[in-house]
C-alpha cells in the first residue's frame, strides 16, 4: 500500500514524492539445495525523483533521486532491523552513479558505491566499477552459503572492490575479518563449539572460482592457516557449480577441548589435548574429499561411567577420503597402557563402520567403590554404529569387587506412574551390541570382600557374547583361598568352585565347602545348586546334629545350657541358612536349652497395650504371653516358671535394647503383665476364646 504523489515541470520535467508499506510480506531464498527464509515486517518506503524526459528524439536525458527505507525481517529465528537505509541515484548521457547507505540494529553497517559509462537511457549498465565496506555484519547472512549442519556466529568486517563486466560477470578481490565469534558443528552424536578470537579472510572471486587465504586465531590457545579454491562462478546471479572441483589445505597446532565430549556425549568428560593438524580438501562440492594427517599429543578424558582419568594419550591419523586410518594409539589409566590401530569409514561425516586391534597391559579400566579393575588386552574388534564383535584374550591381573558404601536408593513401586514422564526407549540402557568370543584369565591379585566373604579368586572361561545381556561360558573360576565371617562365624573356604558348561554368565554351578576346625572336628557348610537358587547344608565331621554343627561354628564347642550361647547360634542361623532351616534349628535350640519360647523375629507394637497380645502355643496353661514389642528383630527367650507366671528377656538385634517381661493369670479371663527396658508400663488384659 501507498501513495505517490508528483507535478510536470516546465522544460519537461517531472517530480515524484511518494510513501509505501509492505507488512507480513516474506522473501524465500535458495541456494545448494536449502531454503533460506525471511518474514518480512512493517518495511516503510519514502522516495523522491526528479526526471528529464525525451528531448527531441534523444531519449531520457537524466534521472536523479533518493529512497529511504527502514524495516523488520526474521532469518532462521533471528530478527535483524534495519535502521535506516538510503540508496542514492544520479545519471546523466555520460555516466550514472549510484550509492548505497545501510545501518543495522547493533552498530552494523554496509556502504557501496558503484559508477558506470554507461548513458542513463541505455537501460541496466552491463560494465562498471563498485566497492563495498562492512562493519560489524551479523554472520546470519551468511548462512544460506554454509553446510547445513555448521554455523557461525559472530560479526564482520571488512571491504572489497571491483568491476562489473559485461554478462552480469563480475570481478571482486577483498578482505574481511570475523571477531567476537563462534563456530558450531552439530554432529549426529552431539555439538562442538570453536570460539573464534579472529579469522581474516583475503579472498579475490573470478571467472569460475572464489579463491582465498583464510588465518584462524582460537580462544583456546591455537592457531592455524589455510588456502581455498572453490566452484562458484563470479556472475549474477550467484549460483554453485556442484560438480566443479574443490581445493584446500589448512594447518596448524590447536588445543582440542571438548571435541570427544561431542561425538560420545555422557560416556567422555573433560576432554582435551594439543592437536597438529595438516588437512588437504579435494573431490567436487557435492562430494567433498578430505585428506591429510592428524597428531594428537598430552591429551586426556574423564569417563564418568567407568570412574577413571585416561591420561597421555597420542594418536597418529591419516585421513583417506571417506576413511580414518589410526596408525598408533596409545593412552595411560592408573599406571598401566593400552594401545592399538584402528580404520574407521564415514558416511556423511558420521562413523558408519570401524575395525582395529588393541594390547595393553594392567589398564585401569573401572575404579568405583564397589568394582576396581584393570585389564591387560589381546583383543581385535570390527563393527559399526550399533554393534561391535570383539575376540582375542583378556587377562584381568588385578580386581576388587566390594561391598558399596553408598547408600540404598528407595525406588517407586511399579504401579507408580509418573505424569509427564519421558517414555522408555527400547534398549536405551544397551545402546551398543555386544557381541563375539573371548577367553577371560584371571590373575593373581583378583579379591572378593563382599557379604563377608575374603577371597583370592584364581581360573578362566571362554565367554561367548550375543549382547551384553546375553553371555555364555563354560570354564571354571575358583577360590585359591579365603575366609567367610558373619555373626560370629569365621570358615575357611577349603573348597570354592563356580564352574560353567555353556550357561549364562550370571548364574554358575556352585561348588563351595567352608569350614572350622576345632581339634578332630569339623563343622561348616557345603553350597550347591545355581547361585540364582543356592543349596546351604550343614556338614561336620564327624557327624552330630544340626544345632551341635552350628555351636562349633560360632563357639568352637558343643552347645550348653547357657540361653547366651543359645541366643550366638541362633543369630548366626538366621544369617546364614534359609528360613526354615534357621527355624528347625531354632527349635532344636529351645529343646536343647528347655525354653519355652526361642526365636529371632521381627515384632509389631502397634496392637493394643504397650506390649501387644501374641498368642504362644505349648504354654503349660494355654494362656499367652505377649512378645515384645517395636518394628524390628528382636531375639526372645521365654520360660514359664509355674503354669500362671511366664517370664521372658528379649533383645533387640538392631539396637541393642533389653526387655524383660512378666506376666501372671490372676483369674481363667484376667491377666497382668508388666515390663521394663527402654519403656516400662503395666497393661491388663481380658482373654476371649474361641473355638
Amino acid at each position: 500500500s501507498g501513495l505517490i504523489t508528483g507535478k510536470l515541470l516546465p522544460g519537461n520535467r517531472l517530480d515524484l514524492k511518494g510513501n509505501a508499506a509492505l507488512a507480513k510480506g516474506g522473501l524465500i531464498w535458495r541456494a545448494e539445495g536449502q531454503e533460506f527464509t525471511a518474514a518480512l515486517e512493517t518495511t516503510e518506503l519514502a522516495f523522491g525523483w526528479r526526471t528529464g524526459v525525451w528531448q527531441g528524439g534523444a531519449g531520457l536525458q537524466q534521472l536523479s533521486g533518493q529512497a529511504a527505507a527502514t524495516g523488520v525481517y526474521t532469518a532462521n529465528g533471528k530478527r535483524i532491523t534495519l535502521n535506516r537505509s538510503t540508496l542514492r541515484l544520479d545519471a546523466g548521457q555520460q555516466s550514472m552513479r549510484a550509492a548505497l547507505d545501510l545501518a543495522l540494529a547493533g552498530g552494523g553497517t554496509l556502504q557501496g558505491d558503484f559508477s558506470s559509462a554507461s548513458a542513463v537511457g541505455s537501460g541496466m549498465p552491463d560494465s562498471g566499477d563498485l566497492s563495498l565496506e562492512w562493519d560489524n555484519i551479523d554472520s546470519l547472512l551468511l548462512k544460506p552459503w554454509l553446510p547445513r549442519d555448521f554455523n557461525l556466529e559472530g560479526q564482520l568486517t571488512g571491504k572489497a572492490s571491483g568491476k562489473l563486466l559485461k554478462g552480469r560477470r563480475l570481478e571482486l578481490a577483498g578482505e574481511t575479518i570475523f571477531s567476537r565469534g563462534r563456530a558450531k558443528w552439530q554432529g549426529g552424536s552431539g555439538e562442538v563449539n570453536a570460539d573464534l578470537r579472529t579469522a581474516s579472510l583475503a579472498f579475490v572471486w573470478r571467472e569460475e572460482t572464489l579463491s582465498g587465504k583464510l588465518s584462524l586465531a582460537l580462544a583456546e590457545y591455537g592457531k592455524a592457516e589455510g588456502s581455498f579454491l572453490l566452484p562458484i562462478p563470479a556472475r549474477l546471479p550467484v549460483l554453485v557449480d556442484r560438480k566443479g572441483t574443490l581445493q584446500g589445505m589448512l594447518s596448524g597446532k590447536v588445543q582440542e577441548s571438548g571435541f570427544l565430549t561431542a561425538f560420545f556425549p555422557g560416556l567422555v568428560q573433560e576432554s582435551h589435548g594439543e592437536l597438529d593438524l595438516d588437512l588437504k580438501l579435494g573431490g567436487v562440492w557435492s562430494a567433498p574429499q578430505l585428506g591429510g594427517s592428524l597428531q594428537l599429543a598430552r591429551g586426556g578424558a574423564y569417563l564418568p561411567t567407568a570412574g577413571i582419568r585416561v591420561s597421555d594419550v597420542q594418536l597418529t591419523a591419516a585421513l583417506e577420503g571417506d576413511r580414518v586410518r589410526i596408525d598408533s594409539f596409545r593412552a595411560i589409566s592408573g599406571g598401566g597402557h593400552i594401545e592399538g590401530t584402528a580404520l574407521l569409514w564415514l558416511k556423511g561425516w558420521q562413523v558408519a563402520g570401524y575395525s582395529g586391534s588393541v594390547s595393553g597391559e594392567k589398564f585401569q579400566t573401572v575404579f568405583l567403590p564397589e568394582l576396581q579393575l584393570s585389564c591387560s588386552p589381546q583383543l581385535s574388534f570390527q563393527g559399526g554404529p550399533d554393534s561391535v564383535t570383539l575376540s582375542g584374550d583378556l587377562l584381568i591381573p588385578e580386581m576388587l569387587i566390594a561391598d558399596s558404601q553408598t547408600p540404598t536408593i528407595v525406588r517407586p513401586s511399579s504401579d507408580v506412574i509418573m505424569e509427564e514422564a519421558e517414555a522408555p526407549l527400547a534398549g536405551r540402557n544397551n545402546p551398543l551390541i555386544v557381541n563375539g568370543q573371548i577367553h577371560l584369565r584371571l590373575g593373581d591379585k583378583v579379591r572378593v570382600k563382599s557379604a563377608g566373604i575374603d577371597a583370592q579368586l584364581g581360573g578362566s572361561m571362554d565367554l561367548v557374547l550375543q549382547g551384553i545381556d546375553s553371555i555364555s561360558s563354560r570354564g571354571e573360576i575358583h577360590v585359591v583361598k579365603g575366609r567367610y565371617r558373619t555373626y560370629g562365624i569365621d570358615l575357611d573356604i577349603v573348597r570354592g568352585r563356580l564352574y560353567y558348561v555353556d550357561g549364562q554368565v550370571k548364574d554358575p554351578n556352585l561348588d563351595i565347602l567352608a569350614l572350622r576346625t576345632v581339634g578332630d572336628v569339623r563343622a561348616g557348610v557345603t553350597v550347591a545348586g545355581l547361585l540364582s537358587a543356592p543349596v546351604v547344608k550343614l556338614y561336620s565331621e564327624p557327624a552330630m546334629a544340626e544345632v551341635d554343627i552350628m555351636a562349633y561354628m560360632v563357639l568352637g564347642h558343643p552347645l550348653g545350657s547357657s540361653s547366651e550361647q543359645g541366643s550366638m547360634v541362633a543369630m548366626a542361623a538366621s544369617s546364614l541358612l534359609s528360613f526354615g532351616q534357621a527355624d528347625s534349628l531354632q527349635e532344636q535350640i529351645k529343646e536343647r536349652l528347655g525354653l519355652n519360647v526361642f526365636g529371632v523375629e521381627t515384632v509389631n507394637s502397634s496392637g493394643n497395650g504397650l506390649m501387644g497380645y501374641k498368642e504362644i502355643p505349648g504354654t503349660p496353661s494355654g494362656m499367652a504371653p505377649a512378645k515384645p514389642a517395636g518394628t524390628e528383630s528382636v531375639l526372645t527367650v521365654g520360660k514359664y516358671l509355674t503354669p500362671k507366671l511366664y517370664l521372658s528377656y528379649g533383645r533387640s538385634l538392631v539396637t541393642g535394647g533389653n526387655l524383660f517381661l512378666l506376666r501372671y493369670d490372676i483369674l481363667k479371663q484376667w491377666q497382668i503383665e508388666t515390663q521394663s527396658g527402654s519403656e516400662s508400663g503395666v497393661d491388663l488384659y481380658y482373654k476371649l476364646e474361641f473355638k
